[in-house]
């Protein structure tokens, strides 16, 4: 059933590039050596009214790359906004925890050495699905709290959205476990998580909280991928910390539905980016 559905969304895919590339002023601009340390830069005809760092998900692996948010990436820039979709590496590319989350951080600094060229807007939202959910609000934890092992975030940002996302590293992994699933949470840690809460602390965004930033976090209710109950239990330990977070559950959506520009569940990453970018 997943695969039927991963084909019917890269069949969207491939209609709606094929539709609307042509006409989107797209740039490929590395901000790093490897092959894998790169974005794309997305820019309306006109002024943007504002920046969008989209982050892709895919639970580390190399398979998944950005490409799959470019249906969701061409519909933000039809409604005016510039958007800086990101890669970075993966497992078996040189990815883990430290490096992936490295790359990250320079992807969206990057944005300051660009900026100027482009002109692009000062309002900038961070938007990740799934794991990149997971960076979205781990990046914007960099901005205030100094670390020695990734350094800080540079460019100011207005919020996060944060789409079925990875926002509990440990209780994702105990998930896979108890299921008997494959853990990929593992396999990007490099050690057991729950013997590893040092690392998890650095890089899980519920063990960072609060993170001093707005947060929109959407979720279907129908995910089996990244169940909704972790976004739940996210934003009921942000807001005790202090953290301004709303969380819009979607009935009847699942993992990728949320992307869909066709379908009416999108409508609220849309309006959550509007939301936060003003």
């Amino acid at each position: 059933m997943m695969k039927k559905k991963l084909g019917a969304f890269f069949i969207l895919i491939i209609m709606t590039i094929c539709h609307v590339e042509a006409a989107v002023d797209k740039n490929k601009i590395a901000y790093g050596e490897d092959p894998n340390q790169y974005g794309e830069l997305y820019l309306p005809k006109e002024q943007a009214k504002g920046l969008v760092v989209m982050i892709h998900g895919g639970y580390y692996q190399p398979q998944y790359t950005l490409s799959y948010l470019e249906p969701a990436t061409l519909d933000l820039v039809a409604r005016g906004y510039a958007v800086w979709s990101i890669e970075y590496r993966r497992m078996t590319q040189g990815g883990g925890w430290k490096t992936t989350s490295q790359d990250i951080l320079a992807a969206i600094n990057h944005i300051d050495d660009i900026s100027a060229q482009y002109r692009l807007p000062k309002n900038i939202v961070l938007v990740g699905h799934s794991v990149g959910g997971q960076f979205a609000l781990w990046a914007a934890s960099r901005a205030k709290q100094p670390s020695d092992t990734f350094g800080m975030l540079k460019p100011k940002i207005s919020g996060v959205v944060s789409i079925a996302g990875v926002s509990d590293l440990l209780l994702l992994d105990k998930g896979h476990r108890s299921a008997q699933r494959d853990t990929p949470i593992t396999q990007f840690i490099g050690a057991d998580p729950t013997e590893a809460s040092d690392i998890l602390k650095k890089i899980s965004p519920i063990e960072l909280l609060p993170l001093g930033i707005k947060q929109i976090l959407i979720h279907g209710d129908m995910d089996i991928s990244v169940p909704v109950g972790v976004s739940y239990l996210y934003r009921d330990k942000a807001v005790a910390a202090g953290d301004d977070v709303t969380l819009v559950v979607l009935p009847l959506a699942d993992h990728f539905t949320l992307l869909d520009p066709a379908l009416p569940f999108w409508q609220e990453t849309v309006s959550a980016i509007d939301t936060l970018a003003k």
